[in-house]
């Protein structure tokens, strides 16, 4: 679980002393250029940063830890701009770091001369996208790992039973919240299998209908906008052809 963040710390190192030896945009944007794929290591990072957090958590629970962080505070002393920092804020510091380098990049494009300085305007743009990619393989990560953080706490808070039980839920796939979760126990009001649905316009301003094919009962969704709409009759649709080709 630490490899990610030891690999980590080791590039970083290395990339910020290089990054002070360049005197000049067009060395800044060869540097940028020659290592943008090794900050890859951001992406498996943000990968564990929460499992960090958790495991911070648990050995501020041993007997031994006021005194590790004794120690860190008065390390932490030496430093008048980050006296108040803890260990926990020191682990969000990376995931909010590799969103920054694209801003500086685009600031070094700003004020380069794409004109007389086209061969490090190339470079700076160039640099610019592997880190852009870097950025969204960072969110996607994110984006997963709530995914299952949000399915590990509905499954804790499921109510179990015969219609629809518990191992068939956790089952189900990765969860996407839309609004607010709301605590206490879920209980499943509705259950039936996709594949003898379909979805309906109801001519109405941002909703639609899910309705059943053969006994015509439906239920009514509204979205906030038409874009939300389409997205979730777009995905509606695409789970109802998936199902019904599992049932082919």
């Amino acid at each position: 679980m630490l490899r990610p963040l030891e690999v980590l710390f080791t590039f970083q190192r290395r990339f910020l002393k290089s990054l002070c030896g360049r005197t000049s945009v067009a060395a800044t944007a060869q540097l940028f250029l020659a290592e943008a794929h090794k900050f890859a290591v951001y992406i498996d990072y943000c990968g564990t940063y929460h499992w960090l957090c958790d495991l911070l958590e648990r050995l501020k629970a041993n007997s031994a830890w006021p005194n590790v962080e004794d120690e860190f505070q008065q390390k932490m002393a030496q430093y008048s701009d980050k006296r108040r920092l803890g260990l926990r804020d020191f682990l969000i510091k990376p995931v909010q770091r590799i969103c920054k380098y694209p801003l500086f990049l685009k600031e070094l494009l700003k004020y380069t001369d794409v004109r007389l300085e086209s061969s490090t305007f190339g470079e700076l743009n160039q640099a610019l996208t592997s880190l852009k990619g870097i950025c969204e393989g960072v969110d996607q990560v994110q984006q997963r790992i709530d995914s299952l953080r949000l399915r590990n706490t509905l499954l804790s808070s499921y109510c179990d039973c015969s219609e629809l039980p518990l191992h068939v839920v956790a089952k189900l796939g990765e969860v996407v919240l839309s609004g607010p979760l709301r605590s206490g126990i879920l209980v499943p009001q509705f259950w039936f299998p996709l594949h003898t649905m379909q979805v309906t316009d109801d001519g109405l301003v941002h909703s639609w209908q899910l309705q059943h094919v053969k006994s015509g009962q439906f239920m009514v969704f509204q979205a906030s906008s038409p874009h939300e709409k389409q997205m979730w009759t777009d995905a509606l649709n695409s789970a109802i052809v998936n199902s019904t080709a599992h049932i082919d």
